[in-house]
């Protein structure tokens, strides 16, 4: 038990007497731990053991068979605990990432042979979703592989993804199509569904999506065979929509969020700038500009760089920029003379994965390109680790797991994992 008196004086400062019990020392010492000890172990970066490491050592953990397939596709859960892959002879496989022993195969009897363009788990780690050639988005339920709903389109789904509230589901194909599935509804049915539209004769595909962070915009980049090309933004809730631009060239890169949905970021076909929108205000912010057409754009986690690769000499050789978001002004950049199929940045900012492979194929049907991953620092540009891969295995995506002590490369063959220490 504790007992305090407080007496005050005119204007002297208040005094406390407090008599204190050896239980109330336990409690005030439980308290200063809570308060004190655990902010900082929460605080602390997730990847800091890992990819924040001074002396990073890159350790091969396991080759993932794709049953015939590339790893083109591949996802890591939100906890880190599952790796989701593709194939052709199963529509999907799902790992643990501790053991690396197969769980439950994610096919229905009728749909074995398919390519998978997307894999996606959803946030709270219920859900599957896998878009695919066979023109639907089968959903399944993760702790036991049952399908829960089938979205259909006309034509190939591109891309699946799901919001962070874990409450919508995005599915867009080539048949220009995007529908919002509001999975918290009986029976999970379509919020509102964006049929195909043409536009000068030409019918458009959709080629990539994003929810915001926020959960409350839907972008979409479409385009026809040689143009034009939209930017679309969509209110999640309504369905209404927002054309930011229309382009005359085809657009070959991505379209994505700024971690605090203050940013819309997209590329804009060949040669021209990445723009950089403010959410909601629908208003430029921002142009980066690029020497050649470019394929990929990522942000960092802590969403202060921005990086994208772009194609130098219209074959082989690529450069790589990263951007500071405070300023909008050059961090850093850098060559490669080689074709770079994907970038992202580790969970704690401070390193990207660069996914490499250059096609030279002989007579015999080999490729003796340059086939590796190589992360670097994202301040300076640096090469930090490479990790080479076999012949004709060009890596076509990189992918840090949650934790940043995972690299998983999708290549030709497969999926390698590779531990970070």
């Amino acid at each position: 038990m504790t007992t305090a008196m407080s007496i005050v004086e005119g204007g002297a400062m208040p005094m406390t007497i407090k008599i204190i019990t050896l239980g109330s020392i336990f409690v005030v010492l439980v308290l200063f731990s809570l308060f004190t000890l655990a902010p900082l172990v929460s605080s602390r970066p997730v990847a800091s053991a890992c990819s924040n490491s001074q002396a990073l050592k890159y350790q091969r953990l396991t080759d993932l068979p794709t049953n015939g397939g590339t790893g083109n596709a591949m996802t890591f859960s939100a906890d880190g605990r599952l790796i989701a892959t593709t194939g052709t002879a199963f529509g999907a496989q799902v790992w643990d990432t501790t053991t690396f022993m197969p769980l439950t195969v994610w096919q229905d009897n009728d749909q074995a042979l398919v390519t998978v363009s997307s894999l996606a788990f959803s946030p709270d780690g219920h859900y599957l979703a896998v878009g695919s050639d066979d023109h639907t988005t089968p959903l399944y339920e993760v702790t036991t592989g049952k399908l829960l709903r089938r979205i259909k389109h006309s034509y190939d789904v591109r891309r699946v993804q799901f919001s962070a509230d874990s409450r919508w589901l995005a599915s867009a194909s080539w048949d220009g199509s995007i529908e919002i599935v509001d999975l918290t509804v009986a029976g999970m049915a379509t919020k509102w569904r964006w049929h195909p539209e043409v536009t000068d004769g030409t019918k458009l595909l959709v080629t990539d999506i994003a929810i915001s962070p926020d959960s409350r915009w839907v972008a979409s980049l479409s385009q026809g065979s040689w143009g034009p090309s939209l930017l679309d933004v969509w209110d999640i809730q309504t369905g209404s929509r927002k054309t930011l631009v229309q382009w005359n060239l085809a657009v070959y890169s991505n379209v994505i969020f700024s971690p605090d949905s203050r940013w819309l970021i997209a590329g804009t076909g060949s040669g021209a700038p990445i723009t950089v929108w403010e959410v909601g205000m629908w208003r430029e912010i921002a142009q980066l500009p690029t020497r050649g057409p470019f394929n990929r754009i990522a942000i960092s986690p802590n969403g202060k760089s921005i990086t994208y690769s772009e194609n130098l000499d219209g074959q082989n050789k690529h450069n790589i920029r990263v951007w500071r978001t405070d300023s909008w002004s050059p961090l850093t950049e850098f060559t490669l003379d080689d074709v770079v199929w994907d970038v992202q940045f580790s969970p704690d900012s401070t390193q990207i994965a660069v996914a490499v492979g250059q096609p030279q194929l002989q007579a015999d049907g080999r490729n003796l390109g340059l086939h590796e991953a190589q992360v670097r620092d994202a301040q300076t540009g640096e090469v930090v680790v490479r990790i080479p891969q076999p012949d004709s295995d060009e890596v076509l995506s990189v992918q840090f797991s949650p934790d940043g002590c995972q690299l998983a490369l999708g290549t030709q063959n497969g999926v390698t994992v590779w531990q970070v220490r």
